[in-house]
């Protein structure tokens, strides 16, 4: 008596999905050329559509012009810090209201009265801006670095590499800051 097992013979006699997949491409290629049908049109045009998709309808929707760094909201503005520039937008609108050139920016202040400090990478000093207007409120030109908080604004000073002042002010203060550096 004989014995044989085909074990290996049932292995792989499934419907083959990669198969079907291929002739179901090759097919729409097929119509694509000849003209019959041609669905990459449309699937490109529902790809770069610039309508939200989103239900209910966003608020609104503005192109930026680059890529941003952070965006942070101080009050009924949106500030965007970009790699090279700072710009504020209107909550409400998305229309910008105001853009500067400045390398980094954070927002000090609560919901009542923020600020948005601005400068500029590996420079001494920096602009604290009112965030709707982006009118200079205060200037320093003598910190070397700045923190910024909901209810104080943080900044270091230094005379020396040894020699430095830490200094808390009030971020919504109008005014002088107190330093030789600051206009009058």
């Amino acid at each position: 008596m004989i014995v044989a097992t085909v074990s290996g013979v049932a292995k792989g006699s499934g419907p083959c999905v990669k198969c079907y997949a291929a002739l179901a491409l090759v097919a729409v290629v097929i119509l694509a050329v000849t003209g019959v049908w041609n669905p990459f049109p449309q699937v490109w045009d529902w790809v770069d559509r610039s309508q939200p998709i989103s239900e209910p309808d966003v608020v609104w929707q503005q192109r930026i012009g680059g890529t941003p760094k952070s965006v942070t909201m101080a009050g009924d503005t949106v500030i965007v810090e970009q790699r090279t520039r700072v710009e504020a937008r209107s909550l409400a609108t998305g229309t910008q209201l105001w853009e500067r050139k400045a390398d980094w920016a954070a927002v000090a202040g609560g919901e009542r009265d923020p600020v948005v400090a601005v400068g500029k990478l590996l420079e001494k000093g920096y602009d604290l801006l009112d965030p709707t207007t982006g009118a200079v409120r205060r200037h320093d030109g003598d910190a070397v670095a700045v923190w910024t908080y909901r209810n104080v604004l943080l900044d270091a000073s230094c005379a020396a590499a040894t020699d430095c002042t830490l200094t808390a002010w009030d971020p919504r203060a109008p005014g002088r800051c107190g330093r030789p550096s600051c206009p009058a």
